[in-house]
């Protein structure tokens, strides 16, 4: 199915990029606060699938990621977002992340790849993402519609 795909799409990400996390995301709005947040369908810690977490989407990279196309920041990256627990309290130095888009175009979700060491080669990094995160937005739109 859908997610077994996903899955050893972020596996495959994991090994050619050595990302220590993997994670995708998708958009959605907590209706408590009304505010925009990601929930991951799957989050890969060293290659082995993680507990899903449930994050803010405002004051973070990955905010910038959705809004626009893939970014990178190679380093400092917990310094740049200070509104992002996430980073601090997991020791992340660079980040990676690209939109994934619905069956219309619009942005519903995030692949984002974590380290805990800078990055030595960017494009290697926005290159793979871009790459998968095509295949990724089809897995996800093969997902069923939770009723």
């Amino acid at each position: 199915g859908g997610m077994e795909k996903i899955k050893s799409l972020c596996y495959q990400i994991h090994r050619l990029c050595g990302a220590n996390y993997v994670l995708v995301g998708k958009m959605g709005e907590d209706e408590e606060y009304g505010v925009e947040i990601i929930n991951t369908l799957l989050v890969l810690q060293a290659g082995q699938v993680a507990k899903n977490i449930k994050y803010d989407l405002k004051g973070t990279p990955c905010e910038v990621a959705i809004r626009r196309e893939p970014c990178c920041y190679e380093r400092h990256v917990s310094e740049l977002f200070p509104d992002d627990e996430l980073l601090r309290v997991m020791a992340i130095e660079a980040y990676a992340g690209a939109p994934l888009f619905n069956d219309e175009g619009k942005p519903a979700g995030i692949i984002a790849a974590l380290f805990y060491e800078e990055l030595e080669d960017r494009n290697l990094i926005v290159n793979v993402l871009k790459l998968y995160s095509a295949h990724i937005s089809q897995a996800l739109s093969t997902l069923q519609e939770p009723v």
